[in-house]
């Protein structure tokens, strides 16, 4: 553990501390001749295109925009691509025609039917404006530019070996993202220093027109795609500081974990052609690659790794009661504004939670790109902007089942996932030398065997619901459900010797902490059910399947602590208020903190004083 927490330290330095410090001393001693002041005009005939998806208001705010260009309206075509807008997207386009006439500029309205994604529909338009035009300008709707941003790009093109130039981004509606931004730009202009820029944006992207190749069908990160294929080519691509574009587009805290779990899933779908475009480059810049957006793609991984690692070490040198109390300040900060506390320590809170959101969509992000998953082709939509209008339910009531929405905030689902990877893990390591001497007991105390898998309900979702083994320590006799499943009951003879003891200490509930950190149970939420008995709950107590809508079953949980094993209807009647009020808890991060915390102390004491079951 020590091994693995020194590697993932060191990993996590290099990219984190070391990497931007050599980026900024790139920056201060290579830059990139800046001929955009000029005012020779090359002629070149300049495309801009603006993909576009329900963004009618961004929209008028771009045209307008592009409309005070001071470049020559001759040698300019502004092309629009709706794809499949169900707003009036094409009427905001529309009103713009005369306007661009009057200024001599060419613009071009295109408007899809369907949504088939970005990366389709560049592919689809790209190719046609090989032959008519000397360079492209890739910028989103939200972005707005300098007035003299296209007369700044073809400056650059005055060079003959760069082939991209990508401006600065910064978000003008969203002061949570400026530092990450700023801190971006200045790795991407140590970067662009080299000619080897890792990436450009999409809000202000120019490509020589014929070095444009068509784009993998499910490529998520089409800007660093595109600037890729450029540097396979031989030539340059530069970041130009002074171009900036500001993004107006407000962004929900939701809205900014999909981005993380998006930007997450495309940074390790670009390692390929990274290596690609700089397997053929001097060593420096293939370093560059690896230090950066090669070791950018398993942050979202050692992070974590680092952090269990940490606390392993902690628990083996210091104990596992010293090592959780490591963690009570970070959970204080964390709950600081929740009861009302203020200044720097809720400052830092926010910040903690803001980059806990950020890693854990990452996590979330990474997970189908190491397994290997992709939606298909038919159903994926590569891009859905944030000021996108989402479709409203058909009933107040029948929202969340309809909709497949979640109650529970990405944070506190995320928040939540961690929590079951750290305990089980610490959990898994703290009894495993217990584990054999259970084993034991119960072949000592009874024949048969020491595990006993028996088939649950699991958590539901909107279109389906997962059906899970649970393995058990085996407290009964082989013969127990041989006439069927039956509820248990008090002095109940079919309980072993060994059994009774482990059902009150609920140790037989230990080998479920895998399940918990292979993601089939979660530390706390309801009991899972057999299904022989959930048609029958589910008659006679209303709103019984819905206790694990959007929810995992759990080793533990709000209503067995507070309540022994079912024995009848009204028993069960009882926990199920107690798992609709645990479900409640989760809609806000301090009521689940809260929660989570008296669950586990609780649990806890049940084991010590022999209170299960």
């Amino acid at each position: 553990m020590l091994l693995i927490f020194l590697i993932s330290t060191l990993l996590l330095l290099i990219h984190l501390w070391l990497y931007p410090r050599w980026m900024r001393q790139q920056a201060s001693g290579q830059a990139v001749a800046d001929t955009a002041a000029t005012a020779v005009w090359a002629r070149r005939q300049v495309v801009v295109l603006i993909p576009c998806y329900n963004e009618a208001r961004s929209l008028r705010f771009k045209l307008n925009n592009l409309l005070k260009q001071r470049f020559p309206g001759a040698q300019l075509t502004v092309r629009v691509v709706l794809d499949g807008c169900s707003d009036n997207s094409a009427a905001v386009a529309a009103e713009f025609r005369v306007a661009y006439q009057q200024q001599g500029i060419r613009l071009q309205l295109f408007n899809h039917r369907h949504n088939r994604g970005k990366c389709f529909r560049l592919n689809q338009h790209l190719p046609r404006l090989q032959p008519r035009c000397d360079w492209v300008l890739l910028s989103d709707c939200s972005a707005l530019l300098s007035h003299d941003a296209l007369a700044q790009v073809d400056g650059y093109f005055n060079v003959p070996d760069v082939g991209a130039v990508s401006g600065a981004y910064c978000h003008g509606m969203d002061r949570r993202l400026h530092q990450h931004w700023q801190q971006l730009n200045q790795l991407r202009q140590g970067e662009g220093a080299s000619g080897h820029l890792m990436g450009g944006t999409g809000a202000a992207l120019a490509l020589r027109s014929h070095l444009i190749q068509p784009l993998p069908a499910d490529c998520i990160n089409d800007d660093f795609a595109l600037v890729m294929q450029v540097i396979a080519q031989g030539q340059k691509a530069v970041l130009a500081p002074q171009l900036k574009a500001v993004d107006i587009a407000p962004r929900s805290s939701e809205a900014l974990f999909a981005q993380r779990r998006r930007i997450a899933a495309g940074n390790v779908q670009q390692l390929a052609p990274l290596w690609q475009a700089m397997r053929a480059k001097a060593w420096p810049q293939r370093l560059m690659a690896l230090c950066g957006k090669g070791l950018r793609a398993a942050v979202p991984m050692l992070v974590p790794v680092m952090l269990l690692s940490a606390l392993a070490v902690l628990s083996q040198w210091l104990g596992a009661l010293v090592a959780l109390a490591a963690m009570l300040p970070v959970v204080v900060v964390l709950l600081w504004p929740h009861v009302g506390g203020k200044g720097t320590v809720a400052h830092l809170s926010l910040a903690l939670q803001g980059a806990t959101m950020g890693c854990l969509g990452a996590l979330v992000g990474i997970r189908p790109s190491w397994q290997g998953r992709t939606q298909p082709a038919s159903s994926r939509r590569a891009w859905q902007p944030s000021s996108a209008p989402q479709t409203p339910p058909q009933t107040a009531d029948n929202a969340m089942l309809d909709q497949g929405e979640p109650y529970q905030p990405p944070l506190v689902s995320g928040i939540k996932r961690s929590v079951d990877l750290l305990f089980s893990l610490l959990g898994l390591g703290l009894v495993a030398p217990l584990l054999p001497l259970v084993a034991l007991a119960i072949k000592l105390d009874s024949t048969g065997p020491v595990f006993y898998r028996q088939l649950r309900v699991g958590a539901r979702y909107a279109d389906k619901t997962e059906l899970i083994y649970i393995t058990k320590f085996r407290t009964m006799t082989v013969d127990a459900e041989a006439t069927g499943a039956q509820w248990a009951r008090p002095n109940d003879q079919r309980i072993t010797r060994v059994g009774a003891v482990l059902r009150a200490t609920r140790l037989d509930e230990l080998p479920q902490l895998w399940q918990v950190l292979t993601g089939q149970l979660s530390l706390v939420g309801p009991r899972p059910e057999r299904p022989q008995f959930c048609g029958e709950l589910e008659q006679r107590l209303p709103f019984y399947l819905e206790r694990t809508y959007g929810l995992r079953p759990g080793l533990t949980g709000l209503a067995q602590v507070n309540q022994a094993g079912d024995t009848c209807l009204e028993d069960v009647q009882t926990k199920l208020q107690f798992d609709h009020a645990y479900a409640a808890a989760l809609c806000s991060i301090s009521t689940y903190l809260l929660m989570e915390l008296q669950v586990l102390t609780k649990t806890v004491w049940v084991v010590l004083a022999a209170k299960g079951h």
